[in-house]
């Protein structure tokens, strides 16, 4: 991933022999990241980390679960061209009902050229308040639009 504004222009998808990164290379690193997470949360826990951008090979990208929402962080315009192909993949194989755009300080204005704001609703129903959600059984809240990400 290429981004001239970034001091850290470029992020490695891939190492290795030439592949297309296209909508069926992140179909593959998705369930990856789902397939690693299987069997680390009981039925408690609906808060977590589904994608730990640099460790999963999602590098400047975040994505984390408040209840049925998804969080989505992305600290690099360069993800811009691929949002709505992995915000489709997510949507399809986590079924949440809703998810919010987070954005890095350093990419609100490249971001706005693209009709795109922090704390932006993507689908789902609106979102007017805190979410409530739980971590091995003990409750939380998080302001999923205007509330600190990370």
């Amino acid at each position: 991933l290429y981004d001239s504004e970034s001091p850290l222009r470029i992020r490695v998808l891939h190492v290795g022999k030439s592949m297309m990164i296209d909508r069926d290379f992140f179909d593959r690193r998705i369930e990856e990241c789902i397939d690693r997470r299987k069997g680390f949360f009981d039925g408690t826990t609906t808060g977590h980390r589904w994608i730990h951008g640099e460790s999963d090979n999602f590098p400047g990208l975040v994505v984390d679960r408040y209840s049925t929402t998804l969080v989505i962080k992305i600290y690099t315009a360069a993800w811009l061209p691929y949002l709505s192909t992995v915000v489709d993949l997510l949507r399809t194989k986590l079924s949440p009902e809703s998810a919010v755009l987070r954005l890095s300080r350093n990419i609100m204005e490249a971001c706005a050229e693209h009709g795109l704001a922090d704390g932006q609703q993507l689908f789902g129903p609106t979102i007017d308040g805190p979410l409530i959600f739980q971590e091995n059984g003990v409750c939380f809240e998080a302001d999923v639009i205007k509330g600190q990400k990370t």
